[in-house]
């Protein structure tokens, strides 16, 4: 604002203003809830997730989980992840991405 209107109407343009499609596309909430919150918008359904161990070692331990999304019986998107939730959060990210390339 020292420099004046105009100076500050250019900070703001270059600075502020060229970051809001970025800040627009970052996620507030999880993904999976964006995307509970659309099926259920649209459909008024909620969507499901069917969890498989992918992966173990030598001891039987599960080192990864695959997760899949369905939206009324139909295989939308998978996500693999150390634990269910990371893996349900990573379908829903996946069917969330395929959204936003139909909807653009």
């Amino acid at each position: 604002m020292d420099l004046g209107e105009v100076a500050a109407q250019q900070f703001v343009e270059k600075y502020i203003f060229s970051l809001l499609p970025l800040i627009n596309k970052t996620p507030i909430k999880s993904y999976k809830t964006m995307v509970q919150e659309y099926i259920q918008k649209d459909l008024k359904i909620t969507p499901e997730y069917q969890e498989q161990e992918f992966e173990k070692d030598t001891k039987g331990n599960v080192l990864q989980y695959t997760s899949s999304l369905f939206i009324q019986g139909e295989k939308k998107s998978e996500g693999k992840g150390t634990n269910k939730k990371k893996a349900q959060e990573a379908a829903a990210k996946n069917f969330y991405e395929s959204l936003e390339e139909t909807i653009s």
